[in-house]
């Protein structure tokens, strides 16, 4: 689990318990990179988040999944129709049933990043944009100072 992932998961357990947000979700995802970009290189940090966000698509991942589980389950449908003994009909049964749970586990475990990566990609574009001009108003007094 990337950072990224951690950070959504936090902000949907905690949903801001810290006096720093108001409870809605924007804010919340506002400080939280704040916070985590504090430690360290904040450039690097900032960057670092933004692509792991990048990266990651639960839907497609989804997606991905439920078409394997669908393929998984059409073969088992197959041999569940060919297969005449009773006991591996029950373990066909078993298979799905787990890859029935698989898709649901995973569907859970993506739950967290759907609800809440616009909101800290859109936090991640206000920082990266302040922290520009705060760079640019930097220079432009590094180069008044310097004439």
């Amino acid at each position: 689990m990337n950072d990224f992932e951690k950070m959504c998961k936090e902000l949907n357990r905690k949903m801001c318990s810290n006096n720093s947000c108001t409870g809605d979700k924007y804010m919340c995802a506002l400080f939280a990179v704040r916070k985590y970009i504090a430690d360290g290189d904040k450039w690097n940090r900032l960057y670092s988040l933004k692509a792991q966000g990048k990266s990651i698509s639960p839907n497609e991942q989804m997606s991905t999944l439920i078409t394997i589980a669908s393929i998984g389950i059409s073969v088992c449908t197959l041999c569940f129709t060919i297969i005449s003994d009773s006991f591996y009909k029950i373990l066909i049964l078993i298979i799905v049933l787990l890859i029935v749970m698989l898709v649901s586990h995973f569907f859970a475990y993506t739950k967290d990043i759907r609800e809440c990566k616009d909101y800290i990609m859109t936090a991640i574009e206000k920082i990266e944009g302040e922290m520009k001009e705060k760079q640019r108003k930097n220079d432009c007094n590094k180069n008044k100072n310097s004439r």
